[in-house]
């Protein structure tokens, strides 16, 4: 069996990958890192390659993050001079431009780690556009791979409950928006995750300064 692992080097693609490598069917795996356009694109795209030498029976792919046209109908604009820079692909165009390379790339299944920390609206939207995707999909090519989301239901506390009972090392996950050595402490991301760690009492090795009590999960 082949199977694709969406990685963008963060918490999620840790766990989900090696989920995966504990399973005991045989399969090759490659892990697939979307180059997206964003200020921490690099230290994304190195943690991923950081998590694709640990997991060493995985192959990373690197593949251009679709590109998505401005839009000027809704502002009446007209566009003059050079073609402006295009945006960031929608969710839904970035699902199908993966999907089809898996299905290109003779991959059975796709595990997509979204999750979504009990904000089930957002996992029920998730759920009904992979379902359309791999129907819009199947009308026009074969081989279509299963879309997985195994994570989707979990909350960060039960995220870092199941990564600590497979002792993944943290240090492999990048959380922040910031583009510095250190994750910067203040956006979103390093908040989210700073509290999931902390419920948790669990020390997270990319913050030095955390002098957390180690839960009996860190030693499992």
């Amino acid at each position: 069996m082949k199977t694709m692992i969406l990685s963008a080097g963060g918490l999620r693609s840790l766990v989900a990958t090696a989920l995966v490598q504990a399973e005991p069917r045989k399969q090759t795996v490659w892990l697939l890192h979307v180059k997206r356009r964003a200020n921490n694109a690099a230290r994304q795209l190195d943690f991923a390659r950081k998590q694709a030498v640990h997991f060493h029976a995985c192959k990373l792919i690197e593949i251009d993050e679709p590109a998505a046209p401005v839009e000027f109908a809704a502002t009446g604009l007209v566009p003059s001079g050079p073609s402006p820079a295009p945006h960031a692909a929608s969710f839904e165009s970035l699902l199908e431009t993966v999907t089809e390379f898996a299905a290109d790339a003779g991959v059975e299944r796709l595990l997509w780690p979204a999750q979504f920390d009990g904000e089930f609206s957002r996992l029920a939207a998730l759920t009904e556009e992979t379902l359309l995707l791999r129907h819009r999909l199947a009308a026009r090519k074969h081989g279509v791979p299963r879309i997985e989301t195994p994570l989707a239901e979990l909350t960060d506390r039960q995220l870092l409950e199941l990564g600590a009972v497979m002792n993944v090392p943290w240090q492999l996950a990048w959380s922040c928006a910031g583009v510095e050595e250190q994750p910067c402490g203040q956006c979103n991301g390093c908040h989210r995750r700073a509290a999931a760690f902390k419920t948790l009492l669990l020390d997270d090795p990319l913050i030095p300064t955390t002098h957390a009590k180690r839960s009996p999960l860190h030693a499992r």
